[in-house]
């Protein structure tokens, strides 16, 4: 009888902590990354004179051209612009960069699945923009992510270079974690 009470107990707690982790919103989280990235069907050069395409998409990563081939598209004719993307070209890709960059935070961040959507929102946002290799140098905002101190990890990622290169979507983020509340453009966003 005992243990059956210790299973219904484990059960209760672990049904408590499942309640409390918040699913991740990626209605949200993709209208926030095209705020963030913009959307052009057409090859640019990012900040950094990288090839991009569509939201943010790298076209000089290493698995670029089978992803864009894997569209149906000549990887050379759209990194030269003579090819476009369509918008379900667009999504396509971006829906692949977000499942990464969630992939990336589950790894990162420890405690990543406890956090609030928003909160979850902001990393992977973060995590999109920088990859996992610049996200995981953020060592200081990591840990306040672990001690559950939000304050001192929007701290953090304002006292970053990152922050002064991106500036609004920095403010934006930083706002996120701290008060846990979104932008009011994207509130009715879903």
């Amino acid at each position: 009888m005992k243990r059956l009470g210790t299973i219904f107990f484990c059960t209760l707690l672990l049904t408590q902590v499942v309640a409390n982790a918040e699913d991740l919103n990626k209605a949200k989280l993709k209208t926030q990354l095209i705020q963030h990235e913009g959307k052009r069907l057409k090859v640019y050069k990012d900040s950094e004179g990288i090839p991009t395409i569509g939201v943010g998409f790298n076209l000089k990563k290493k698995d670029a051209k089978s992803k864009i081939e894997a569209l149906g598209l000549p990887y050379k004719d759209v990194l030269e612009g003579r090819v476009s993307l369509t918008d379900a070209q667009a999504d396509t890709l971006l829906k692949g960069d977000i499942e990464t960059a969630i992939s990336d935070c589950e790894s990162v961040v420890e405690g990543y699945s406890e956090l609030s959507d928003i909160r979850k929102r902001v990393v992977v946002d973060m995590t999109f923009n920088l990859g996992k290799t610049r996200f995981s140098e953020f060592k200081k905002m990591l840990a306040a992510l672990k001690a559950k101190d939000f304050n001192k990890a929007a701290v953090e990622m304002k006292d970053s270079k990152w922050c002064k290169q991106v500036k609004t979507r920095c403010s934006t983020l930083e706002q996120m974690m701290q008060a846990n509340k979104d932008p009011s453009w994207l509130k009715d966003a879903d």
